[in-house]
Parts: structure tokens; sequence; C-alpha cells
């Protein structure tokens, strides 16, 4: 069996992401086949540069829809889960697909 297919699509988001609050995005319409997604995000800089306390992010949800007329969307959320603003993350989607 050959290896299975892996696709990156790194997104950008930059702007004030306080502690505590949430972003959502949207895939779609369709693109996805059989493919398994994750889905990850990834604060920059890691570290608070004035504090040195971690910032630190949460996928925390991850929903497939298919409306009436088959579209596939995929409803991803993001949090900030840790106690500093976040400027700038980058949300990685990566589709992992099996060769026949």
């Amino acid at each position: 069996m050959p290896p299975p297919l892996i696709s990156h699509f790194p997104y950008l988001w930059s702007g004030v992401f306080p502690p505590g609050t949430e972003h959502n995005w949207t895939f779609g319409p369709g693109g996805f086949g059989t493919s398994t997604l994750v889905l990850t995000a990834h604060p920059e800089p890691a570290i608070d540069t004035t504090t040195g306390f971690a910032r630190t992010l949460a996928v925390t949800a991850i929903e497939s829809e298919r409306t009436a007329d088959e579209s596939h969307f995929i409803h991803v959320t993001v949090r900030n889960t840790g106690s500093t603003v976040v400027g700038f993350y980058s949300l990685w989607l990566t589709m992992i697909t099996l060769q026949a």
C-alpha cells in the first residue's frame, strides 16, 4: 500500500485575541473527500516577551456540516486558553488521505 498523502494548509490571523475568547473559522464548501483532518493553532511568538508567560491556544471544536445540496463545510473553534493577549497566530489544517 502506498504511503498516505499529507497536505498542510496554514492560515494566519492577526489582531487582539484576549484570554478566554474564541475565534470561529469555516472551511468549505467541499474539497475534503474522505480525508482525515487535523487542525492545530499556534500563537506567534509562543512566549510573551514582556511577561515571559507562555501563550496557549486550543482547538476546542471541529464540526462537520453537510447542507441540503450536499456541500461539505468544516467549522473550527480556537480559544485563547492562556493568560496573555495573542496578537498573531497560525491555524494549520492538515489533510491525510489514504491512497489506493
